[in-house]
């Protein structure tokens, strides 16, 4: 529903802005809504407050769910009311809502796009908690759910398609794109994140941040220090080698007893199979904890 709401009863929303305002964006937008007019409303949720709050607007006040700087752009031009689409939504399909409004628009950054998307799957799973890897889908030992086959096509379907398909579908991004988003947004460290806002050269370049997140949190803050301070030229070149240090250091987990018993016996059978008058076709082993059964068969 378009209303107009006051400014003065609109608050951020909970947990501040999915991205950060731009003063410059903030400013060329202003210019614009004074020449023009605001093309495009904000979008706002009410919630609910006490009669004498001073903010109260029919009985509510209202958080911005997507137009963060067409709200300030208004307030300097000093506004005080603006065009604002009232959501009537939970709080999972508004998140996702937002994040797939601000996901269509070209002033994100790579970095902020991978944010995004990052959020995104947190709520889409909330969601869908069935299309995470590895719930709880059954199969034909445990007499489990038969899981149904995944579509891409949105609409009123029964089954959802997983996250990565769905948001692909919903951004025009490529499936791998969308995964890299991922990974870039959950390796790169937090206080390495607000680092490199300001710095597009790096925020804004899929490569850099690829760099970035193949290292350490600890290269991580260096390189980027290493680029502000210009003794490198880019994340690339501050973190040469590093990669292969990082993998040179992790370590493989310690196999089970189960494990170790399972390598000696085959490497035992491989040893006698030069003995044997018949090829070995299939080797079982099972080990139930306390006893270990091992089923050999002979090619014929």
């Amino acid at each position: 529903m378009l209303q107009n709401v006051p400014i003065s009863a609109i608050f951020p929303r909970e947990g501040g802005p999915l991205r950060k305002l731009n003063s410059q964006h903030v400013k060329l937008l202003a210019e614009s809504i004074h020449e023009i007019g605001l093309q495009c409303p904000i979008s706002v949720h009410a919630i609910p407050c006490p009669p004498d709050a001073p903010y109260n607007h029919h009985g509510c006040y209202y958080q911005v769910a997507t137009g963060n700087h067409r709200l300030e752009a208004c307030k300097q031009l000093g506004w005080k009311e603006v065009p604002a689409f009232v959501l009537d939504m939970n709080d999972v399909d508004r998140g996702l809502w937002e994040i797939d409004e601000n996901l269509i628009r070209a002033e994100l950054t790579e970095l902020e796009r991978a944010e995004h998307i990052k959020q995104r799957k947190v709520l889409y799973l909330l969601k869908h908690p069935e299309t995470k890897h590895g719930g709880d889908h059954g199969n034909q030992h445990t007499g489990g759910k038969k899981r149904e086959r995944q579509v891409a096509n949105i609409g009123d379907l029964a089954t959802p398609v997983c996250f990565v398909k769905d948001t692909a579908v919903k951004t025009g991004m490529s499936e791998r794109d969308v995964q890299r988003a991922v990974h870039r947004a959950e390796a790169i460290d937090e206080p390495v994140k607000e680092a490199i806002r300001d710095m597009p050269e790096i925020a804004d370049k899929g490569v850099e941040l690829d760099a970035l997140a193949a290292v350490e949190p600890e290269e991580q803050k260096a390189a980027v220090e290493a680029v502000r301070s210009g003794k490198a030229r880019n994340v690339r070149e501050a973190t040469k080698g590093a990669k292969a240090r990082k993998s040179k250091r992790r370590t493989r987990p310690t196999p089970s007893d189960e494990d170790l018993v399972r390598r000696e016996i085959m490497a035992a059978l491989k040893h006698c199979q030069k003995k044997l008058t018949r090829p070995i076709a299939a080797v079982q082993i099972n080990c139930d904890g306390s006893a270990v059964d091992v089923v050999v068969t002979f090619r014929a």
